[in-house]
């Protein structure tokens, strides 16, 4: 019967093992890959956004604009997870106010800030970390 205890506990310290490096595989491996996946799509959208300004296309700037704004929308939480808050928040100030610019056909200020869109999101992609700073 001993043995059969001994057993038992090694199989729930295997399992209890295995979850937890399931757990940490998934924690440094998932954050990287929505962040690399939603800062590819603000700097694609933003560089094609840059070239409808240029040639005047508001319709489509607009467009742009609110797929970015609700792109972001619904990374936002998720991001806060491992990205210093004030980092998320400075890159949704940008994401709103382009689609503000966009509407008011505002060139000069609207290319600014999709070009700190683009800066910001590979700022973001170079320092993800997950810090307990960031859980809080």
């Amino acid at each position: 019967m001993n043995k059969n205890k001994v057993r038992s506990h090694a199989l729930k310290s295997y399992i209890a093992v295995l979850i937890t490096v399931l757990f940490l595989t998934f924690l440094f491996i998932y954050p990287r890959y929505f962040l690399k996946k939603m800062t590819g799509e603000l700097i694609r959208t933003s560089k094609e956004t840059i070239d409808l300004v240029q040639n005047e296309e508001w319709e489509k700037a607009v467009s742009n604009a609110q797929s970015m704004v609700k792109r972001f929308e619904e990374s936002r939480d998720p991001l806060k997870l491992f990205i210093n808050h004030e980092d998320i928040d400075e890159l949704e100030e940008a994401v709103k106010s382009c689609l503000q610019l966009a509407k008011a056909e505002d060139s000069g200020q609207f290319l600014v800030e999709l070009v700190f869109i683009i800066s910001q999101s590979s700022y973001l992609e170079s320092i993800e970390t997950l810090t307990l700073f960031n859980l809080f």
